[in-house]
């Protein structure tokens, strides 16, 4: 059965993968081995969705384009971290994207970008979030949401 070759988008994001779990190239070359080729460009398209599932079974996650156009697809400063993923879980909850925190970010902090929020005023991101939840009705009430 013939399959396509694979895009010059599939074996970047191979690469892209092995860096950002932090594997050699001798691991990314027996793990490639493992799948009967000696490189990307000799996998099959069905060797590379398993290749690219394992991949991803070993901590490697995708980011969205919308995280990456906002600058969200690395990680926050140690002391934003806990505040940022308390906004990322709000925006997941009501499937919002990073566009919305952004846009919030300009009306209330009068900042471009989430990423460029102040420590001290993330809360107000939080708040105005919180907000919508309630208005959307997400209502968390004694260990349940409603």
């Amino acid at each position: 059965m013939y399959q396509k070759p694979l895009s010059k988008k599939q074996k970047a994001l191979l690469h892209i993968a092995k860096s950002k779990i932090g594997m050699t190239d001798a691991e990314y070359r027996d793990l490639l081995e493992r799948f009967g080729v000696k490189s990307s460009k000799d996998l099959k398209q069905d060797q590379w969705d398993e290749l690219y599932a394992h991949l991803q079974h070993c901590g490697f996650v995708p980011h969205h384009k919308k995280a990456k156009k906002s600058g969200m697809h690395e990680r926050p400063a140690r002391d934003k971290a806990s505040l940022t993923s308390k906004v990322e879980a709000l925006l997941a909850d009501m499937d919002l994207s990073w566009a919305y925190a952004d846009e919030l970010a300009r009306r209330i902090c009068k900042v471009d970008k989430f990423r460029f929020v102040a420590r001290d005023e993330i809360y107000k991101i939080i708040t105005a979030l919180r907000k919508k939840q309630v208005a959307m009705g997400r209502v968390y009430q004694e260990g349940v949401w409603i």
